[in-house]
């Protein structure tokens, strides 16, 4: 392809790259000229020059458009018809190639362009099908196959918790002629063919004993594993035409199809390798992986476990375990890894693979130690410290996380999976900036990376850097239009729209499309919204510029709620502390107290505008229990555009009516869920003891129920899937409401997959019983609260109370528990105490609301550590602060503040 520019502009740095053969260096020096000039259509014709080398068509194809709607030209006409050929879209590369003829005034372009609609050109040559020189005749009877012997070939090292494989867009097989290594087998000489063949005989694992013939297999397969798929398939083909029964060759064609995503051609030649020797076992590995990549998982697997029968080494043990982990039958993986590992107990792939199906599993323990004894056999294996960062990442563990992904990237600063995982655990960290940075360097290191992109743009969204954001979404959304992060790309262009307007006058909740929400939520085909109109492009794109060092009066208000975000952090398995999420949930708090502190002592008749708020229909109103919460959520909305945080009473009525509302499980499959599963022992008693009082038994099953030990027992008993509900008593009339449900699923009985979980419905005559309770607990508060006697421990117990109610209404799609205790505290704050105290570890707060039958219940498991804690303030300092609703008070300043960092964290006295 063709460098395009003008004689009167200086050359781009991109240039030199580009000549040197490094495209992807070149891409990032272009995407720059971009961002300094976007309407300069040369600039995207050299960033389409550079994809095109890497055979990205369908981008390449993404920027030509760009260019001719900014300026109409042969070059890009001529550029994008050589990406659409590579496609292998014939008809649309002569269309574009005659529509570049038609617009020539030059005729150096209109010859170049003929070149291409003629043939003559080699620019888009499909297969080089050269003949071989003198290919020796086969040694073999014609009607008996030519068979590889068995060889135990090197463990495939795969960097996953979970590898899989995906399919990728068919290709034509080009030819590549840019190294001397890939001249046309026509013109090799005889002595160049017998260095090249003898070099790669020691390579040959599908030998046949004729050294002329296995020279030729042995070239064919270096051909393929240098990348030169065409010139590989020319060897294959010949090889063919000459000797029908070959296998061999067979195989190695049919590799060279199965690299290029044509599967089902692919397929057909393993089948025939197959039939020719039914006991060649390589067939039946490459078979079952094709077809594992078109989803044809059971017919993978029947392959698969013919090579364990036909040759039971520690590479066929490998590749069924790996087909196993795609089905996340995890136990099964593990079983075959393990045996691989005894088999070959120094082949380290075994080991870390037994690592990820461990993490997988929910035992990171294990796979921590298992990942360690793969580095003990192979140090440089960056793979592995990949896999042992991703399972401290899971674990919640940060600086170990980070410890062994940097040294993944010490052995590899390019390593497109080290460097995705590191910005991904920079983001559960709630280090944005410092995520966003190294997913710059993912995403150029690995163009075809759909999730990088995404957990890109999220994370540049969050931060304010719109017109970046952007640019990734647009990528993403170029690879998989249908591509969830569609959605965070409308709500960015709805805070766009409203980005310097005071947070009162809108919410969220209010002016998105009740549909769109569900749909967020459920991560649905986003063309199959009925009535969303999207969201208008903002032109131009506004920015929030980055600043790290707050303002004297930020930084006032940052040292003094910093405490605040801190309590949020739970210390158990698998919760990382997020510093984004802290920041976001110190300025919560303030927040609600300020406001509380207002209403309660202050202006007891305080008026809400009903713009701002989710619960009154757009009515202004008195301060009611929902508007404190308002709050809460939105700041939890903008601090993580990730997650789809929504009142479930204000999605379609369709869902409300049929009782949408958040899952939280506790076993997911197989995996005991970190987070969650340690909340199996308090939660079993109850499904055990509730089954048996709303079920109707016979005396055996409930004696059976009795004696049950896991939840597996259960299903067995049950024979199918249940819930029960766990009672929450009322405060109000003393009846029981509806609890959450403990819910049971067998959701593969074939794998034994299961689902144990909360799931929480939103019917609504449930949320009218909890609306009228936490409207009767918040009146009771203030009233306690305004005594002029204000007694502490009634007024604990209240807040307490509210709490209690909360986490049992579970009335957000998620979030209910962060903005909950963020509530919680502010409470306390805003009545001149602070809890000076974290949560003990391993102390799930929003749980034992959740599995507590009254307030009192739960006030007694939480009051033991908490109340100890309650510590008087004296309120100057608070008392002086600005009030973030005034001060603060739009989308930009609310990011602006999360965005600041502290020079020094203040410390606490507690």
């Amino acid at each position: 392809t063709q460098m395009a520019t003008e004689c009167h502009q200086a050359p781009s740095p991109g240039f030199k790259l580009f000549v040197k053969g490094d495209y992807a260096g070149a891409i990032r020096l272009f995407e720059q000229d971009i961002e300094k000039d976007p309407s300069n259509g040369n600039h995207y014709i050299n960033r389409a020059s550079a994809l095109c080398e890497l055979e990205l068509y369908r981008q390449t194809v993404i920027d030509c458009n760009k260019a001719l709607k900014l300026n109409p030209s042969p070059r890009a006409y001529l550029l994008k018809g050589i990406a659409q050929w590579g496609a292998g879209k014939q008809a649309e590369a002569l269309k574009s190639w005659k529509q570049g003829q038609d617009i020539c005034t030059d005729v150096y372009w209109f010859a170049e362009l003929e070149a291409h609609i003629s043939g003559r050109s080699t620019q888009h040559k499909t297969v080089v099908t050269a003949p071989i020189p003198n290919p020796p005749p086969a040694t073999q009877p014609a009607a008996q196959p030519v068979t590889p012997q068995p060889v135990v070939q090197p463990a495939t090292k795969r960097a996953a918790p979970a590898p899989q494989v995906v399919p990728v867009a068919k290709k034509q097989i080009v030819a590549k002629g840019d190294t001397a290594d890939a001249v046309a087998m026509s013109d090799i000489s005889g002595e160049q063919f017998d260095a090249l063949a003898s070099a790669a005989m020691g390579k040959i694992v599908h030998g046949v004993g004729d050294v002329k013939v296995d020279k030729l297999i042995a070239l064919g397969y270096l051909r393929v594993n240098s990348g030169q798929l065409a010139e590989g398939k020319a060897v294959f083909d010949t090889l063919i035409a000459d000797h029908p029964n070959l296998v061999a060759a067979y195989i190695g064609r049919g590799t060279v199809f199965a690299l290029s995503g044509d599967y089902q051609s692919a397929i057909s030649d393993f089948s025939v390798a197959i039939s020719y020797d039914p006991r060649c076992t390589d067939a039946y590995k490459r078979r079952g992986q094709t077809r594992s990549a078109l989803g044809l998982i059971t017919q993978a697997m029947e392959d698969m476990n013919q090579a364990v029968k036909l040759y039971p080494d520690a590479d066929s043990y490998q590749q069924r375990g790996h087909l196993y982990i795609r089905m996340k039958n995890f136990k099964a993986a593990l079983a075959d890894f393990q045996t691989a590992s005894k088999i070959d107990h120094r082949d380290a792939a075994s080991w870390n693979q037994i690592g990820v199906c461990y993490d997988n599993l929910g035992q990171c323990q294990l796979a921590i130690e298992h990942h360690k004894k793969a580095l003990s056999l192979n140090p440089n294996y960056k793979e592995a410290w990949v896999s042992m960062g991703q399972t401290f990442k899971d674990w919640g563990k940060f600086e170990n996380a980070m410890e062994s992904i940097d040294k993944a990237l010490s052995l590899d600063p390019q390593y497109p999976h080290g460097l995705f995982v590191r910005g991904m655990t920079y983001h559960a960290s709630g280090r944005h900036y410092l995520a966003q940075q190294d997913l710059d360097k993912a995403c150029l290191a690995n163009p075809m990376g759909l999730d990088g992109f995404s957990l890109n743009a999220v994370t540049k969204h969050a931060l304010g850097m719109f017109k970046k954001a952007n640019a990734y979404y647009n990528r993403a959304l170029g690879l998989e239009p249908k591509h969830w992060c569609w959605y965070q790309r409308e709500l960015m262009l709805w805070w766009q729209a409203r980005l310097d307007r005071p947070i009162s006058e809108f919410n969220a909740d209010l002016d998105l499309d009740p549909e769109f929400k569900e749909f967020f939520c459920k991560r649905l085909d986003p063309t199959d919204l009925k009535k969303y109109k999207p969201q208008k492009e903002v032109s131009p794109i506004p920015e929030i510029e980055y600043k790290a060092v707050p303002t004297p009066e930020a930084a006032k208000i940052l040292n003094f709620s910093y405490w605040y975000g801190r309590t949020l952090h739970q210390r158990a398995p698998g919760y990382m502390s997020n510093q984004r999420q802290q920041r976001m949930s110190a300025l919560a708090v303030l927040d609600v107290a300020q406001l509380l502190r207002e209403y309660w002592f202050q202006n007891p008749g305080l008026k809400v505008s009903g713009a701002g708020s989710t619960g009154y229909k757009g009515q202004d109103h008195d301060l009611g229990w929902r508007d404190v919460y308002d709050i809460s959520i939105k700041w939890r909305q903008i601090s993580e555009p990730n997650d789809p945080v929504w009142w479930v009473d204000l999605l379609t009525k369709e869902q409300f009516a049929e009782g949408f509302g958040s899952q939280t499980p506790m076993i997911t499959g197989q995996c005991h869920v970190v987070r969650y599963s340690p909340m199996i022992s308090l939660s079993f008693p109850i499904l055990k003891r509730e089954l048996i009082l709303q079920r109707d038994l016979s005396p055996n099953l409930k004696k059976r129920v009795e004696s049950a030990q896991t939840v597996y027992d259960l299903y067995d008993i049950i024979r199918q899937d249940f819930w029960i509900t766990t009672p929450c008593h009322s405060l109000r009339t003393g009846l029981i409401m509806e609890g959450t449900r403990l819910t049971v699923q067998c959701t593969n009985p074939t794998a034994q997959l299961y689902e144990y979980s909360i799931r929480t419905p939103g019917t609504p005559p449930r949320w009218m019983d909890y609306d009228e309770e936490l409207k009767y607990v918040f009146e009771l508060l203030t009233k306690a609260v305004r005594r002029p006697d204000m007694d502490l421990e009634e007024v604990s117990d209240l807040i307490l109370t509210m709490a209690f109610y909360w986490y049992n209404f579970m009335p957000l799609s998620r979030g209910t528990a962060a903005t909950g205790y963020i509530v919680l505290v502010a409470m306390f704050l805003a009545i001149g105490i602070k809890i000076d105290t974290l949560v003990p570890e391993t102390f799930l707060v929003d749980w034992q609301g959740i599995l507590r039958p009254t307030p009192r219940d739960f006030i007694d498991s939480v009051k033991g550590w908490m109340y100890p804690a309650r510590k008087k303030l004296d309120l100057t300092e608070f008392e002086s602060l600005p009030k973030l609703s005034e001060k603060w008070n739009t989308i930009r300043k609310m990011i602006e503040l999360m965005n600041f960092e502290l020079e020094k964290v203040p410390e606490e006295d507690h």
